[in-house]
């Protein structure tokens, strides 16, 4: 692990070890896209948290960037496979608000040769959140595989254009897709929520905006 001065690009890339994938986060903490050899999978898509008490996390002024890459073997436990490769680039990107008296927030990044990951940390500072500001925007009318969300995350699955979604519904996650140019799928998951809600995918324009759950006790 090494720490890197900031720089003044418009953005932060992290590539995965074998180069073909990048994922690239604005300096603003405001969006995010992502590219496999060259062909953009996800475009200028929003990123952020709606926190419900009062802090502002939209101006955010990047501050750090930490980089390294990670290559360990991972037991596995009642699979055919007794262990797996566990090998990416990360980035962990430490944001402030333009008022420094607000909460703090780092989006850590990680990019292996067969998918990217991020996930937003707001460390020893509990809050309620509202909502993510989180989107995954297409370059195209792309076709993804979808279920209608329930909550026993048991239903058909359908061939749908993005276009032809339905805006009044919520689609469970993983939805899988298929790029602009029909040389990747790829799927839009969740994973480590341990201490955080589930989320639904309903569409928005050009490809879906995350819904959080609410917790049942929540009547807002």
């Amino acid at each position: 692990m090494f720490l890197l001065p900031l720089a003044m690009a418009a953005q932060v890339v992290t590539t995965s070890p074998d180069k073909a994938l990048q994922i690239a986060i604005s300096e603003d903490g405001r969006t995010f896209s992502v590219t496999r050899r060259s062909e953009p999978l996800i475009i200028d898509s929003p990123l952020g948290l709606d926190l419900a008490e009062g802090a502002d996390l939209s101006a955010l002024k990047l501050k750090k960037v930490e980089r390294g890459t990670v290559d360990r073997t991972l037991p596995l436990v009642a699979t055919k496979a007794a262990k797996a490769r566990d090998h990416y680039s990360f980035a962990r990107l430490k944001f402030e608000t333009t008022d420094a008296a607000r909460t703090p927030l780092e989006i850590e990044v990680r990019a292996y040769d067969d998918g990217v990951a991020f996930r937003y940390l707001l460390r020893d500072t509990p809050v309620k959140l509202r909502a993510e500001k989180t989107q995954f925007r297409f370059s195209a009318d792309v076709s993804c595989f979808v279920s209608e969300y329930t909550s026993s995350h048991e239903n058909t699955w359908t061939k749908l254009k993005v276009s032809q979604l339905d805006a009044a519904k919520t689609y469970d996650i993983p939805a899988l897709c298929t790029s602009a140019k029909g040389h990747t799928a790829l799927t839009l998951a969740q994973s480590g929520i341990a201490g955080y809600t589930s989320s639904g995918l309903v569409p928005d324009g050009q490809g879906f905006r995350v819904r959080l759950s609410p917790r049942p006790d929540d009547a807002s």
